[in-house]
């Protein structure tokens, strides 16, 4: 792997000397990989980000082997294949970061981080987090295997059934090759409350305290070593049956079922490898934070990760369980879907057909991130005797007393305790070259539902509030949209050689004729978005100062009706909902508003085309095109600033899709 070539940075002369004269110090900002000195980001709530960083991530080495067997016997069409592939990322990343966080400034006692400012944080230096990220590795041994058998049987002249089965194997990955030091790795298992390292290390004393290595003579408690130098187990059980049948009613009907189970294999898996990268015992991705409420600060900016040995050889901390990173359940599995249609579809006439489906799904073992082993339940953190703890060691003993693990920080996990489902009516009408006419309109009326998150990570639509009590954060899923229609068509002009209205002149029929229109109109419901309130108000640390907020106000009031303070009615750019509805817990509780309970702004566009070609010798012919997107120059709103506090709490201050473009072009066709 080539560490050299790095983007161009800043600081022509000496970066080194620069940094450390704006007081940082190089274990923080220099020794990466290549020999670099990076800026770090300041990553100030509400503000935009700065800071630099280096590398590269490349998905490379993917091979591929699939064979397929077709047999026809009778009214049996018999079909059969195989398939495996192995596929490898790699990547080397390097950067450095602070968070400034309003909770650095905030009163614990009068609303958490709606008292603070990040800005006031940034200002004093009491940095929320920081991290250093200085990995270089590669992903291996994710194979993968598969199979299938399918007979589609014409049972009668009116029955068609189609009975399949379908099985699939994909090996987890591993992080670096077990001989390479990268590998020494580990995992968080919060089903048992230990440590998975993914193969052997040495002890600190034999490496010099060089990482990655095991402090002490031996394991930390609670610390294993994977049986199989795999972090996470492979699931086995990925039998898929597929049933489907089509009988035809009368001549120009026939009504069409199915249902198949599948499952998703590729569920986040590269990415875990990543996130694995760089963990305990090794030590080139530190991650240090102090984000609890009232908790004194203790990450200050010129040194956060507070290591005091040279960047990347100094031991590991005594033990991983004070990581805040990316884990995974290392008994998640890979998600499935059960999914089942039953519609009709009808000839109306040679070149129109419509058809009305009905189209459901129940979705399994999905993922669902965010912080966990947070507090059990909301309150304060308080000492033996009944007082308030103030002191770090009493804070942290107090939290302690109210974990799922005690001692085991807060960290980002991913679970498979997921669920979804998804309900759809759909309608199309599809007419072709009807008289140089095509068109294709298709409306869907559905509703999808999941818990807690619409994607991997922590990062895409996750709302988790409770991470102990997953259902009340069951709600429409974050890409719902309850209408969509779509209409396009395509219209040749009826004149000219060859068409419908010739006037037998070449001359004539070469001007008015070859010109074509065609045109998309779309129309969406508004996505749905959650109210969030920042900060740790109910104390349990499911707010992370790196991360949004996920913690949610009270309702007291109709979002949808009235008007906003400065008097802007609801429904308004600069004022969506009304914002007087939400109120800011009480410390120590949960907000009662559920998540994704509004709806941005829908969504309208109207997108045209005019082709003329000009054909000349025997096969060739230029094509003019003028082109307009977004024809009525319609504005599509935004999602609105949803977070409690927010100078602009309420307003949508950006637009979904783009203004109207046009554009020519010539084609030329040889």
């Amino acid at each position: 792997m080539d560490l050299t070539n790095r983007p161009p940075t800043t600081f022509n002369g000496n970066r080194a000397k620069a940094l450390a004269d704006g007081g940082f110090s190089p274990i923080f900002v220099c020794g990466f990989s290549g020999g670099v000195c990076l800026v770090p980001s300041p990553g100030v709530d509400q503000f935009a980000p700065g800071g630099e960083g280096a590398g590269f991530t490349t998905l490379t080495d993917i091979y591929e082997w699939r064979g397929n067997f077709t047999k026809v016997i009778r009214n049996h069409t018999l079909t059969a294949g195989l398939s495996y592939e192995t596929d490898k990322l790699t990547e080397d990343s390097n950067s450095d970061g602070l968070t400034f966080s309003a909770d650095q400034t905030s009163d614990p006692q009068n609303g958490g981080g709606n008292t603070g400012y990040g800005l006031a944080s940034y200002l004093l230096g009491t940095a929320a987090v920081g991290a250093k990220r200085d990995t270089a590795g590669s992903t291996t041994g994710q194979n993968g295997i598969g199979g299938y058998f399918m007979d589609k049987w014409k049972a009668t002249s009116r029955l068609t059934l189609n009975v399949g089965l379908r099985y699939d194997f994909q090996a987890y990955p591993l992080w670096g090759n077990l001989k390479d030091p990268v590998s020494a790795v580990g995992e968080i298992d919060f089903n048992n409350g230990t440590y998975i390292l993914q193969r052997a290390v040495a002890s600190c004393a034999n490496t010099g305290n060089i990482a990655p290595c095991i402090p002490g003579t031996s394991l930390p408690a609670n610390v294993v070593i994977s049986p199989n130098n795999r972090l996470w187990q492979n699931t086995k059980t990925n039998f898929q049956p597929r049933l489907g049948l089509a009988y035809r009613l009368t001549d120009k009907m026939v009504l069409r079922a199915s249902f198949g189970i599948t499952d998703d294999l590729w569920a986040g898996i590269t990415q875990s490898g990543q996130n694995a990268s760089g963990s305990w015992p090794s030590n080139s991705q530190p991650l240090v934070s102090s984000n609890a409420i009232g908790a004194p600060v203790s990450v200050n900016f010129q040194n956060p990760i507070a290591v005091t040995g040279a960047p990347l050889t100094n031991a590991p901390p005594p033990t991983p369980f004070h990581q805040l990173s990316f884990f995974r359940d290392p008994q998640e599995k890979n998600p499935y879907s059960e999914q089942w249609n039953f519609g009709l579809e009808r000839q109306i006439d040679a070149n129109t057909v419509v058809t009305a489906n009905y189209v459901g799904s129940q979705t399994h073992r999905l993922n669902v991130g965010g912080l966990y082993n947070t507090a059990l339940t909301p309150g304060p953190n308080l000492n033996p005797d009944g007082t308030l703890a103030t002191t770090p060691a009493e804070v942290a003993a107090a939290f302690a007393a109210r974990q799922l693990w005690p001692g085991i920080d807060p960290t980002f996990y991913d679970r498979g305790v997921g669920n979804s489902s998804y309900n759809a009516l759909q309608i199309a009408a599809r007419n072709r070259g009807s008289h140089g006419l095509s068109y294709l309109v298709s409306y869907t009326y559905s509703k999808a539902i999941d818990v807690g998150s619409d994607g991997f990570f922590g990062v895409e639509g996750t709302s988790v509030q409770d991470p102990y009590h997953l259902a009340r954060d069951r709600s429409v899923a974050g890409f719902d949209l309850t209408h969509v229609l779509s209409a396009s068509f395509i219209a040749e002009s009826p004149f000219g050689k060859g068409k419908r209205f010739s006037s037998n002149n070449a001359v004539v029929d070469y001007v008015v004729g070859n010109w074509q229109l065609n045109g998309i109109y779309t129309y969406t419901s508004g996505q749905p978005f959650t109210i969030l309130v920042p900060g740790d108000g109910p104390n349990i640390r499911q707010n992370s100062p790196s991360w949004d907020a996920i913690n949610r106000p009270n309702l007291v009031g109709n979002p949808n009706a009235g008007s906003c303070p400065g008097g802007a009615a609801v429904g308004t750019a600069s004022c969506w909902f009304n914002t007087s509805a939400f109120a800011t817990p009480a410390i120590y509780t949960f907000g009662n508003l559920g998540r994704n309970t509004l709806r941005g702004a829908r969504f309208q566009n109207v997108d045209m085309s005019l082709f003329r070609s000009f054909p000349f010798a025997e096969k060739r012919r230029l094509e003019f095109r003028a082109e307009a997107y977004n024809l009525l120059n319609h504005v599509n709103l935004g999602q609105p600033d949803a977070t409690v506090g927010d100078a602009g709490f309420g307003k949508v201050t950006s637009t979904r899709g783009t203004e109207r473009q046009l554009q020519l072009a010539l084609k030329l066709f040889f």
